[in-house]
């Protein structure tokens, strides 16, 4: 079987359990992006070789690198966090990257159809303005104004489990179509 279609398979199945997850109870289980991780660099390594595998590793370090600092502003749970690193093990760098810009724009969207919905546009644009400006100053938004933080219980907060999935399963699908 092509490694590349394994890969897609594999990637599409991690989000949609995780988007599942997400939505039902707001978080994505450990052992699930265990698992996808674990899977991603023993497929790379099985089917591709050591190539493969450092591509794998490469993928999840820059999941790791992009998404950490998030978890650290808290602007995004760990479990977030973990399922794009195990993305990045299963896709490798280059695909990840494209899922994590597809993944934004859905994020984008999705949040800006949460804020409309619930009649929030205008704190939520005051918020983004918040954020800009304590990263501006080098500091964490969160320090800054507590409403901002992800483990605040007012806060708009959206799945991101199933942004991911969008992002990841719109990556797939193209591809495959391509």
């Amino acid at each position: 079987m092509n490694i590349v279609l394994v890969r897609f398979l594999l990637a599409a199945a991690l989000v949609v359990l995780a988007a599942a997850f997400d939505l039902r109870n707001r978080r994505i289980p450990n052992w699930l992006n265990l698992a996808g991780l674990m899977f991603g660099l023993f497929t790379a390594l099985w089917l591709g070789g050591p190539k493969a595998g450092l591509m794998a590793v490469s993928g999840a370090g820059l999941a790791l690198l992009i998404y950490f600092p998030l978890w650290m502003l808290r602007a995004m749970g760990a479990g977030d966090v973990k399922l794009m690193v195990a993305l990045g093990a299963i896709l490798g760098p280059a695909a990840w990257l494209s899922v994590f810009v597809l993944t934004a724009l859905y994020a984008g969207i999705l949040g800006f159809l949460h804020l409309a919905a619930a009649g929030r546009l205008g704190p939520g644009f005051t918020n983004v303005g918040l954020l800009l400006g304590s990263l501006a100053r080098l500091r964490a938004p969160f320090r800054d104004h507590a409403h901002l933080s992800v483990h605040n219980p007012r806060a708009a907060r959206l799945p991101h489990g199933a942004s991911i999935a969008l992002g990841c399963l719109t990556f797939v699908v193209f591809s495959i179509w391509r």
